[in-house]
């Protein structure tokens, strides 16, 4: 069974001691509230702003000078380095702009910034595409040139090569020509008879006496040589001399007096175009 404990009586003095312990205590705790009270009336210590923009003291005039200069600032920024967001921004733009479409600019050029890189690059590939595509153009253009020079050069080698032939040509018929005029005027002095392959044509082709080949014929020949060509085969003196002495079909004399005339008159036709 335990022990019953039995508690002693306190005496008059320790009440009182005890009670002046438990008012001092309660003193104490008092003036610790007061106190504390009085410090959350005080200033308490503020820390420096690292930005203006952040000290609610600092005047309206600083705020917008240093608004202004924060402004020039950006933009000489964005000159130099362009932001792919602000450089498609435009004030005025926005200004005319509805809902919709201000929303549609601002997606793009968010995906714009977003994508630089990406877009940088697609425009790299494009500017390199176009300066293949150029230089096959240039390389085109090159070869089309180099190929109408050659066609040219050997233009002018055949033009040069006809005519060399030409002239060669001209000059054997030339003599045949004169060999044949000499013996018909022999012929005529003798008052011999005369047929019709006697009498020769100035022509290139003498078996082929059209105005192409007369032409031709007498194409290098002097003024002065055109003209005694002409006189020598005028129909008023060439005609009556011819018939005197010649011999053959009445179909062969009217071939040589209607030829004379186309001749007569391919020659004043020359003669009008080397006067003029």
């Amino acid at each position: 069974m335990p022990k019953l404990k039995f508690k002693r009586a306190r005496s008059p003095s320790v009440e009182r001691r005890d009670r002046k312990k438990k008012k001092k205590s309660k003193k104490k705790s008092k003036k610790s509230r007061h106190s504390h009270d009085d410090e959350e009336d005080k200033p308490y210590y503020r820390a420096p702003f690292i930005y203006d923009d952040d000290d609610p003291q600092v005047s309206a005039a600083d705020d917008a000078s240093e608004r202004a200069w924060r402004d020039k600032l950006f933009d000489a920024m964005t000159e130099d380095q362009p932001d792919p967001f602000y450089t498609f921004y435009d004030e005025r733009e926005e200004q005319t702009m509805d809902e919709d479409q201000y929303a549609a600019h601002i997606r793009d050029a968010m995906f714009r910034k977003r994508y630089a890189k990406e877009i940088e690059a697609e425009k790299a590939r494009e500017r390199a595409r176009n300066k293949r595509e150029k230089e096959r153009d240039d390389a085109k253009r090159r070869l089309e040139e180099e190929i109408e020079r050659e066609r040219v050069r050997h233009e002018a080698m055949r033009k040069e090569q006809d005519q060399k032939k030409l002239e060669e040509r001209v000059a054997a018929t030339r003599t045949q020509y004169d060999q044949q005029w000499d013996e018909l005027q022999r012929k005529i002095a003798q008052k011999s008879k005369i047929h019709k392959s006697d009498v020769p044509w100035p022509s290139l082709d003498p078996r082929r006496v059209s105005k192409h080949n007369v032409t031709r014929f007498l194409a290098a020949v002097s003024t002065k040589e055109l003209r005694q060509v002409q006189l020598r085969y005028h129909p008023d003196k060439f005609l009556p001399r011819l018939k005197s002495a010649f011999e053959g079909k009445p179909n062969d004399w009217e071939w040589i007096r209607e030829k004379d005339h186309e001749v007569a008159s391919w020659l004043n036709d020359l003669w009008t175009a080397r006067s003029s």
